[in-house]
């Protein structure tokens, strides 16, 4: 599972490498699911620390990534695009805030990103 080569171009504008923020520590429950799947997803616990990133589910360890070949977005303010190898997952952790500040993947405040302001305007019109 190491020697990826990770393409940031898989990465919407904005995005970033998780080996871009430090050596921050955090412990999360999450569930994952492929990108497009319905499911309620794989519950998972996920450890960053020590510039890596590791998964279990249950008793099995699913991989411990480093960092620099993690790639995170946030979509929403409760679901995150992880990137590892290449392949693409929704993670929807427990606690998004700090999922969030531990991987530095926050949101744009100054772009309409969740569709919020078009909402307001369409029942304005309405």
């Amino acid at each position: 599972m190491h020697g990826i080569d990770f393409a940031v171009a898989d990465l919407a504008p904005g995005a970033v490498r998780c080996g871009d923020r430090g050596d921050t520590i955090g412990e999360f429950e999450a569930r994952i699911q492929n990108q497009g799947d319905t499911t309620l997803g794989l519950r998972v616990h996920i450890q960053i620390e020590n510039q890596r990133l590791r998964m279990w589910a249950g008793a099995n360890r699913l991989g411990s990534w480093p960092l620099e070949e993690v790639g995170i977005e946030r979509l929403t303010p409760f679901r995150f695009r992880v990137v590892i190898e290449g392949d693409p997952m929704i993670v929807a952790p427990e606690d998004p805030t700090g999922f969030a500040a531990a991987t530095n993947a926050f949101i744009d405040v100054r772009a309409p990103r969740f569709g919020l302001a078009d909402r307001i305007r369409s029942d304005r019109e309405a």
